[in-house]
């Protein structure tokens, strides 16, 4: 007699490595998972500009091979805000209250992609956020993303408002002019303002295209699933 409650968990486990796998079949600008800094621990008097530059010789794990950190610290207390790359988890934001600072991560500095971003079908950007606390205070603490995508027809740029861990989308129609066929670089701008988002802290782990991406994956999903073997 077949075992209906095993048959579920297989098929849920079924379905998750599926989306796993059409996930792996984005184009990836960054999947975090290559290259380590810190930067904002510095302790200089404030303002001041710090900068990274990590090199992907293999471009396995950054499109281009090169990724292209600064973080601009406007106002703060010691050591904070500051950012850092952690294998295994992703590019970090931490920070504290009264924090001013702007945080951007580039791709392309080292020379053009000449990136088809619409590979494979894709049609959006796509950003997982992780670990975040915007979402948990009242009221929240939305944080604006701007993109930023160059091609040799045009510029645009698109800014989001983070707030909950999960895989944002954003279109390539909201970039009027930009080529995705031809990307020649692309980068993301993060504000961080006392007014609006005090004191936030959270990671990046995935950077991309949605090509044949039809659900998001989310860790949650995965950790559900999971669960059911315990």
């Amino acid at each position: 007699m077949v075992n209906l409650q095993k048959l579920s968990v297989f098929l849920l486990v079924v379905g998750a490595l599926t989306l796993v796998s059409a996930a792996a079949q984005a184009v990836i600008i960054d999947d975090f998972q290559f290259g380590t800094y810190t930067l904002g621990r510095e302790g200089f008097p404030m303002p001041y500009t710090v900068s990274d530059t990590q090199i992907d010789a293999s471009g396995t794990h950054i499109l281009g091979g090169q990724r292209d950190v600064t973080l601009e610290k406007i106002s703060g207390g010691g050591t904070q805000p500051y950012t850092a790359m952690i294998l295994g988890f992703g590019a970090t934001y931490n920070s504290a209250f009264n924090c001013t600072a702007f945080w951007t991560i580039e791709y392309g500095l080292g020379g053009d992609l000449n990136a088809d971003l619409t590979d494979n079908g894709g049609t959006a950007l796509i950003i997982d956020v992780i670990g975040g606390d915007m979402g948990l205070s009242n009221p929240v603490r939305p944080t604006p993303l701007t993109l930023t995508v160059v091609s040799g027809s045009g510029t645009a740029s698109h800014t989001i408002q983070l707030i909950d861990n999960q895989i944002y989308f954003i279109p390539f129609v909201n970039f009027p002019g930009v080529d995705f066929t031809d990307v020649d670089q692309v980068s993301f701008m993060v504000e961080q303002n006392p007014a609006f988002n005090d004191a936030i802290d959270f990671a990046i782990d995935f950077f991309g295209t949605d090509a044949d991406l039809s659900v998001p994956v989310q860790e949650s999903s995965w950790g559900n699933v999971k669960s059911l073997f315990r």
